[in-house]
């Protein structure tokens, strides 16, 4: 289900080359978005060979990259928050992110999570730390499909290691094998609803932009009248999947669905894989084939905790248009 690719040292050296050509004239990540659709096109042919793999489902639902290299003085201290920095330079790993997630489709984020930033920082913060939220820490993450209450959840999600001194674990399952047919027909059933999580929901509360406006009515609406969904779509012979145990609920408690997603919820549990994503790992997830989570940790809360970098992206961004009023482009 996991498998690894290490990068050698003719893809490292081209792949630095490309990233500091971008580098040199990139100004906001507006242009990078847009830079990157080309350029991602000169990513070393062996890179994009695997990428279009994966992206065909010939290979596993998650794949790691390893052996970007990563100087650790010079990305500095951990952030301690994930709150939006207008002034927030762009970084070569946040390059390398965007080259890598534009050989799968098109990168892009919610405006409500950190302000829109094409990639996001996943690092532990201290009012978090029991939060079932990517910032929480000493309570384990529970395994989940990324935003499994919108209909525009990304189709892929990356997730780069600045640092992992604490060798906190992702966890990474797909749908067990085991399954049952009865089970899997029940589980079609749109017994279900997904609701936003809270750093989706409550953090643009007080937006002051009018996109921040349009996504927190959005996300209210979400709250007050979500749709009745299924956990397993697609074929039926190899389905896709959408679960998030902590914000999803039956709308029928006594369909045959229930039960069946219990049993499911059961075997995932009991499947679910652990991978340390090290500094300069890249860990691709098939969001619709996989679902991940987080082992729980301790941080210091000192500069030094695990900091991931986290990109998503879409197959079909023509369908997000009509969500697109934001400053940033690729922000709905």
């Amino acid at each position: 289900m996991h498998q690894i690719y290490d990068l050698n040292a003719d893809e490292r050296e081209a792949i630095e080359e490309l990233i500091a050509s971008i580098q040199k004239t990139v100004r906001d990540e507006n242009e990078l978005h847009r830079i990157v659709r080309r350029a991602c096109e000169e990513l070393p042919l062996s890179i994009r060979r695997l990428l279009a793999d994966y992206r065909a489902e010939v290979l596993g639902p998650a794949i790691q990259i390893s052996g970007f290299p990563v100087d650790d003085a010079v990305i500095g201290s951990t952030p301690l928050t994930t709150r939006p920095d207008p002034n927030r330079p762009i970084m070569r790993e946040d390059i390398y992110l965007a080259l890598i997630a534009s050989r799968l489709g098109t990168p892009f984020s919610f405006a409500s999570q950190q302000g829109g930033h094409l990639t996001q920082n996943i690092v532990p913060m201290k009012m978090a730390e029991f939060s079932q939220l990517g910032s929480g820490s000493k309570e384990e993450l529970v395994w989940h499909t990324e935003d499994a209450f919108s209909e525009y959840r990304p189709d892929f999600i990356l997730l780069f290691g600045m640092r992992n001194p604490q060798k906190a674990a992702t966890t990474v399952a797909c749908l067990p094998p085991e399954t049952e047919k009865e089970d899997m027909e029940a589980l079609f059933s749109k017994n279900f609803v997904f609701i936003p999580d809270p750093d989706h929901a409550s953090h643009l509360a007080h937006a002051a932009t009018e996109a921040g406006r349009i996504a927190h009515a959005k996300m209210q609406a979400m709250l007050s009248d979500p749709s009745a969904e299924s956990v397993l779509f697609g074929n039926l012979k190899e389905p896709y999947i959408r679960i998030d145990p902590q914000f999803m609920k039956p709308i029928d408690s006594q369909d045959k669905s229930v039960a069946a997603y219990q049993r499911l919820v059961e075997r995932i549990e009991r499947s679910q894989r652990d991978v340390v994503i090290d500094q300069g790992d890249l860990l691709i997830v098939d969001n619709h084939r996989a679902v991940h989570g987080r082992r729980s940790f301790q941080a210091r809360y000192d500069g030094s905790d695990r900091w991931l970098k986290k990109i998503n992206v879409t197959q079909d961004f023509k369908r997000l248009s009509e969500l697109r009023f934001h400053e940033r482009d690729f922000a709905i």
